[in-house]
């Protein structure tokens, strides 16, 4: 079946492909779109695959960063692991600005 509308257009940037999902998983997606806390399907699951893109993009930075720098000492990583501490409870919003949750 042919149809008048590319699969792709220069206008929004975005390439239509089709993608299987479990039922249980379509499901839920669906529910959430009904519920109103996702605008659509396809909105999660790219938004769902910019997250992977992102943590694979990182996880080649770090590596990058080891193999010039080397492995970060305790210091760096008790520094790291307090500023991502810091971010989580930013994300949940558990202060109202940043200097609250460090405090």
């Amino acid at each position: 079946m042919t149809s008048n509308t590319p699969a792709w257009s220069a206008d929004d940037a975005t390439r239509k492909i089709g993608v299987s999902l479990p039922d249980d998983l379509y499901a839920w997606m669906q529910s959430q779109v009904e519920e109103g806390h996702a605008d659509s399907v396809s909105g999660m699951i790219s938004e769902a695959l910019s997250g992977v893109r992102q943590r694979v993009e990182l996880a080649a930075l770090v590596a990058d960063l080891k193999a010039e720098f080397g492995e970060p000492g305790p210091d760096v990583k008790a520094r790291i692991d307090t500023a991502v501490a810091v971010l989580r409870r930013v994300r949940e919003g558990v202060g109202a600005s940043l200097e609250e949750v460090v405090a």
